[in-house]
């Protein structure tokens, strides 16, 4: 697969569609990086006439993008985003959707423009691009309130322009005029401020005409903010801190956006080999680029699980590498796990159950019992992720089909009587009721990932029991349904880029 990006096919075609269906739009600032925007590596900001929303959204939708719902840090009225899938590339745009020109402190947004008009009767056609873009002459003009508005304080301005504003302001000279900026700056502001824009524009390090530029701006515009300055300017600061604070605790402020249609459960099952690991993290770290979304390990191997069962592994691990050839020979009980235990409906072997392999078996039922706790609690606080929007990604699922293979359940009684059989009797029926809770509810979604026996066993080679456990599971991935859930079934003996691409189309539509 190619690896250099290009401009997002579905972004080019919307700009397209809105050119020829005579929408009034204009990407109305930061036009020296446009290309970036279009390549996902920043958001690309577009202002929309309000009387041309409807035909703009039904284009955005028609060119494969969702609207997203913003972290109230960042819900902002007269402005929507949304995000767009390029299905070749795998690639992500981010648009934000103006119906009002909004700017302001990083986080809080506080201040509207009132010259939204004279921005649209006024576009041009960008260079390189088929796409509307703002007139150079009024966008530097926005570019030094932008900058004016987005300091905090009153008394800290060190310099007018950073090192990305002055690249942009680079790229505006190069476009402009006095003559043109002067006549638009007087269109838009009072004569005072219009006429320290202009002086700005012909020195933009003079920092103490700048101040007085800001003073003006703010007073201007007043009427035009969503808070008072003061207001805006202690939420800035207090969210500056809850920035700076998470990162010291290691627990950042969340900001990701919601999808508009709620939050949804995939969850991926196949065989050992199918790669489900692989594409179920893959996807989720791709959502996550704007999208709330959490990948979360279902299985008992070596992704997070019970305390008991860490201290198993340590145990047979310490065994394992000492004496190699005497773990083989170890029982099934103590050695497999959850995933791996062989099918329980299988007729056991009669054979004399000893009191050491009574013991044996009790005290891998307690670790199973600790398991299935373990990821009861993990489900029931994903499902509350669910419900507050969040996309969940599980690598495998629990069911109720077929005991003791697949994620299905793992405990063993003891045959006959006695205290030992009437305990682990206990514990069989503790963990059914724990599946039958985690079983009421399925995801929304189940991809099954296909593959051949011999893909599976290419992969991760075994041999005897082993491989016939991989048969079954071949054989069950078929077989097993989930109540309510939409199921997609993917091959994924293909090319990985292949099925990535085909995983990403397909769930792209259901979110």
């Amino acid at each position: 697969m190619d690896l250099e990006k290009r401009p997002a096919k579905n972004a080019l075609q919307l700009f397209a569609d809105f050119n020829e269906n005579n929408v009034r739009y204009c990407h109305w600032k930061s036009n020296e990086h446009l290309l970036p925007g279009l390549t996902g590596d920043t958001d690309l900001d577009v202002y929309i006439d309000p009387a041309d929303a409807g035909t703009a959204c039904a284009l955005m939708v028609k060119n494969n993008y969702k609207q997203v719902i913003s972290h109230p840090w960042k819900l902002y009225s007269a402005l929507e985003d949304w995000i767009g899938l390029d299905e070749e590339q795998m690639l992500q745009t981010h648009l934000h959707v103006h119906y009002r020109l909004l700017t302001g402190l990083k986080n809080v947004k506080d201040q509207y423009f009132s010259f939204g008009e004279i921005v649209l009767k006024n576009t041009v056609m960008h260079d390189t691009y088929d796409i509307r873009v703002c007139n150079p002459n009024i966008e530097v003009i926005i570019l030094f309130s932008r900058i004016a508005l987005k300091k905090s304080g009153s008394g800290n301005v060190k310099s007018v322009l950073n090192k990305d504003t002055e690249k942009e302001y680079e790229y505006l000279k190069e476009r402009t005029t006095k003559e043109e900026v002067e006549k638009f700056a007087n269109e838009m502001f009072t004569p005072s401020v219009a006429g320290k824009i202009v002086g700005l524009y012909e020195n933009p390090k003079g920092v103490k005409l700048f101040k007085t530029f800001r003073k003006e701006l703010l007073k201007e515009l007043r009427f035009l903010q969503r808070n008072t300055r003061s207001k805006a300017e202690s939420l800035y600061r207090r969210r500056a801190f809850a920035y700076r604070f998470g990162k010291l605790i290691k627990k950042p402020v969340r900001l990701k956006k919601k999808t508009a249609t709620g939050g949804k459960l995939i969850s991926f099952i196949g065989v050992d080999g199918a790669g489900k690991t692989t594409l179920a993290t893959f996807f989720a770290k791709w959502l996550s680029w704007k999208i709330d979304c959490r990948y979360i390990y279902l299985g008992t191997g070596d992704g997070k699980s019970s305390l008991l069962n860490r201290i198993k592994k340590k145990i047979i691990g310490a065994k394992s590498s000492g004496k190699k050839s005497e773990s083989k020979n170890l029982t099934t009980d103590v050695v497999q796990t959850a995933d791996a235990v062989g099918d329980a409906t299988a007729p056991e072997k009669q054979e004399k159950f000893t009191f050491k392999r009574k013991i044996k078996r009790t005290l891998s039922n307690i670790v199973y019992l600790s398991n299935d706790k373990y990821k009861y609690k993990t489900i029931r606080n994903m499902y509350r992720l669910v419900n507050a929007g969040t996309v969940v990604i599980t690598d495998r699922y629990p069911q109720m089909d077929f005991p003791g293979i697949y994620d299905g359940m793992t405990i063993k009684e003891i045959p006959g009587g006695g205290l030992l059989a009437a305990y682990n009797r206990k514990l069989a029926r503790k963990e059914r009721k724990l599946y039958e809770e985690m079983c009421r509810f399925n995801p929304d979604i189940i991809v099954k990932l296909h593959i051949p026996v011999e893909v599976s066993v290419q992969r991760k080679p075994c041999s005897g029991k082993e491989l016939e456990n991989v048969k079954r599971k071949v054989e069950i991935t078929e077989l097993l349904h989930y109540k309510g859930s939409k199921e997609y079934v993917v091959d994924s003996s293909k090319d990985l880029d292949e099925t990535k691409r085909e995983v990403i189309s397909l769930l792209w539509r259901q979110i």
